[in-house]
């Protein structure tokens, strides 16, 4: 073809080939300007369908003048050889620049020009159905001319801006057959991959699919088939494009959500809206970058979720806020085990609790725990964390604690990596659990999750702090999945099922990994995943449940691990995330301390650590240094602090939940009938008693928080110390005759375990009678000389 002449064009050069024809540039050689011929392929020539969508696409674009729509000259034929003659563009196509994000402001800038040609073309009523970045032409100008209308469809009612001619051509018969898809299926709208009638709506879901690969350099619907394709589209939420792209700012978020609603009366109504919107992004961001980290959004409520899809409503719980009896198998909400009082929910610091019931034949007593569980999120800063020459200061060596909440309900929480929100698991009076977010500059809340009776744990933020997850299962269930809301309330999005660990974010990788248990009981997976839960990679698979806990550096290069070994001293384990193998593994400096959790400092020169005290039961915060492994303390007090702390992306400041607990004992007067008390009221309440037994009617011993045990008298409350070790922890105190008492002892610096003791009340040590790994549960016989454990 090349220095043929085709009607009045001289072929120069050829500019390229597909599937709709071949494209030549050509000089007019009647107006002496420069042109492009594109020529339907000889093989369809004489296919009417082929020349009927060949000619479609000239009529169409002809009829609309619009400087980002091509323009067409003419449509001609030469011996058998049909050609479209169009304005010669120079550039090139959208999808090669979109091998990275485009710039916020050069997007916005292309998508308000495209945006406005597609409203000008569904005015005349044509719908172009193959709107993708291979047909969006970017000059060397940077003006976007689209192209291509091969596919485009005529809505009979709108046509009255075009001529007769093309009116009564353009619809003698429909171009594909009744329920035949047309276009390109990975942008595609639902309705378009139905087969269902078309309009301009659906280009627009088009067009918003474009929006979100120039935002993100992805698909926002990908399959590994075209069924898998089709069914994302039609099924599936796309990650959100601020979890791929942090720069996206939140109103170009908006703006790709809406016009990428399944439901065309939920998507942009019209090409022209959606075109406002960006003009009013343009405008709004003038003057500063167009960077949602510009920005600083004030919390206000939004519509709250129905709640998590597919899951029963929230029911009804067993009244009385802070009943001990809410907590599953007699835990903290952080499921850190705790002696006496073990709720962590109590308002205020008051609440029902549990009746004991005197022993028979004892009197006039009953006796009621109250558990006051003082729960807050505590933020703990320092400063100077900084490195002089080859020094590492030890971080949170000076530091200072602040009380975020106060109200006594939060079950867990976690803090956003710029400090600026926590989200917090809060139980209401019913027993159902909802989430709250706090902006921590302004102390404002925002129930994002309504309440709700499904059991929900692992709360963490994403990296970019958008969004937060958490695990999720029915109150009878037994396998978690990990769910998504944005931060200030929104849609709720499943993104993987059967997750068993909370799951930890690598900010470099755009990546999260989780531990998930093998059928069977066989072992467990050590997993990652992309944001939407998609790509699942192995990292690490064992044939045995070894490693809890994970915990990803920001740099995607190291994961910690809880290791529980032989020996029963507990290590952190360091594996390298890119083999699956443990480069090190660093011993906690005491056999009672059992990991709970870790977080990377942000240049993984270390760990903090969340342990808990197994002898105690409390929770602490330390420090363990990578690679060395020298462990410091951070907190080391009488309260109870929650697993996996949470810590900023600075590594300057850390969130936990610290659960507060007292313990009082409530001596009731006895009306002579089991069960009746003559007073709602008791008679004496003795603080800080964390487990009790009657000797008789007139002597109670009890152990307060230090472990030390008093004889109390119930009448006047005066307690006098019997025993006090602050190595030995009694538990389960019982009678065993006038003058001994039998408990359950458990050596604080010692491996885990718990033996039965015996004690004099008229003074000696504990006698050790049972040699076991976890004797409990210690009664006497009624003569004091026998003990059943």
């Amino acid at each position: 073809m090349i220095g043929r002449v085709v009607s009045h064009y001289r072929i120069l050069s050829e500019l390229g080939r597909g599937g709709m024809g071949v494209v030549y540039a050509a000089e007019d050689t009647l107006l002496g300007r420069q042109a492009a011929l594109k020529f339907l392929p000889e093989q369809y020539a004489d296919e009417p369908q082929w020349l009927a969508r060949f000619q479609r696409e000239a009529r169409a674009a002809s009829a609309l003048n619009h400087p980002n729509i091509c323009t067409i000259y003419e449509i001609g034929e030469q011996d058998g050889h049909w050609f479209i003659a169009m304005e010669l563009l120079k550039g090139r196509t959208l999808d090669r620049v979109m091998t990275r994000p485009v710039p916020m402001e050069q997007l916005v800038e292309w998508s308000i020009q495209i945006s406005d040609a597609l409203d000008v073309a569904h005015r005349q009523g044509i719908v172009h159905r193959d709107l993708k970045p291979s047909n969006i032409f970017l000059t060397e100008r940077d003006q976007p001319k689209v192209l291509d209308f091969g596919l485009a469809k005529f809505e009979e009612p709108s046509l009255d801006g075009l001529d007769s001619a093309l009116r009564t051509a353009s619809l003698k018969g429909p171009l594909t057959t009744a329920g035949q898809t047309v276009g390109t299926i990975a942008y595609m709208s639902p309705e378009q991959v139905r087969g269902d009638e078309l309009d301009g709506r659906s280009d627009l879901f088009s067009f918003g699919t474009v929006l979100y690969q120039m935002v993100t350099a992805r698909m926002p619907f990908e399959g590994k088939t075209s069924a898998m394709t089709f069914d994302a589209i039609l099924n599936r939420e796309p990650v959100m494009p601020t979890d791929l792209n942090a720069e996206t700012p939140p109103a170009l978020e908006r703006i790709i959500e809406k016009a990428l609603e399944k439901s065309p009366e939920l998507r942009y109504q019209s090409a022209s809206d959606l075109c406002a919107d960006l003009k009013r992004l343009k405008r709004d961001s003038s003057g500063r970058t167009m960077s949602r980290r510009g920005s600083d959004p004030a919390i206000t409520p939004m519509p709250s979720p129905a709640g998590v899809p597919a899951q029963p409503a929230s029911g009804q719980s067993p009244s009385g806020s802070g009943s001990l009896g809410q907590i599953p198998s007699g835990q903290i909400s952080s499921g850190v085990p705790f002696s006496g009082a073990t709720d962590a929910n109590v308002v205020a610091g008051s609440g029902s609790g549990v009746s004991v019931t005197a022993p028979p034949g004892r009197g006039h007593l009953n006796a009621l725990w109250l558990g006051i569980g003082a729960v807050c999120v505590v933020a703990l800063g320092f400063a100077g964390y900084w490195f002089f020459g080859r020094t590492r200061p030890v971080p949170f060596q000076d530091m200072r604690i602040s009380r975020v909440t106060s109200s006594g309900n939060s079950l867990a929480a976690a803090m956003s990596g710029d400090g600026r929100y926590a989200v917090r698991l809060r139980r209401e009076a019913n027993g159902s659990t909802s989430l709250w977010i706090r902006h921590l500059a302004t102390n404002s809340n925002v129930q994002i999750l309504p309440p709700s009776d499904q059991f929900l744990s692992g709360l963490t933020f994403g990296p970019d702090g958008n969004y937060v997850y958490f695990l999720s299962r029915p109150a009878n269930g037994l396998t978690d999945d990990l769910y998504r809301i944005p931060v200030l309330g929104g849609p709720i999005v499943m993104i993987t099922h059967g997750v068993d660990s909370q799951p930890s974010f690598s900010a470099a990788l755009k990546r999260f990994c989780f531990l998930r248990g093998k059928p069977g009981g066989k072992g467990q997976w050590l997993l990652s995943a992309k944001m939407d839960g998609s790509d699942e990679r192995v990292i690490y698979s064992g044939s045995a449940w070894t490693y809890d806990y994970p915990a990803w550096s920001q740099d995607g290069r190291k994961i910690a691990l809880q290791e529980a070994l032989n020996s029963n001293l507990y290590h952190i384990a360091i594996m390298d995330a890119t083999t699956g193998k443990i480069e090190r593994s660093l011993a906690l400096p005491e056999r009672t301390m059992e990991p709970n959790g870790s977080a990377w400092m942000p240049d993984s020169s270390g760990l903090i650590v969340g342990f808990r005290n197994i002898a105690t039961g409390r929770g602490q915060i330390g420090y363990l240094s990578v690679p060395g492994g020298l462990f410091h303390r951070i907190t080391n007090d009488l309260n109870s602090y929650s697993r996996i702390p949470s810590l900023s992306q600075d590594g300057k400041t850390i969130s936990a939940v610290l659960n507060t607990t007292e313990a009082s004992l409530d001596i009731f007067p006895w009306t002579g009938q089991t069960g009746r008390l003559i007073a709602a009221t008791p008679a004496m309440s003795l603080r800080d008693v964390m487990t009790f037994a009657w000797m008789d009617e007139d002597h109670i011993i009890g152990t307060d928080r230090e472990g030390t045990l008093d004889s109390i008298a119930p009448d006047t409350g005066a307690r006098t110390p019997v025993f006090s070790n602050a190595d030995l922890m009694l538990q389960e105190l019982r009678p065993c005759g006038k003058e001994m008492v039998v408990f359950c002892g458990i050596r604080r610096s010692e491996e885990p375990i718990s033996h039965i003791d015996t004690l004099r009340l008229d003074g000696g040590a504990p006698q050790q009678i049972s040699s076991g790994n976890a004797d409990v549960s210690p009664v006497c016989t009624p003569d004091g000389k026998q003990v059943i454990y």
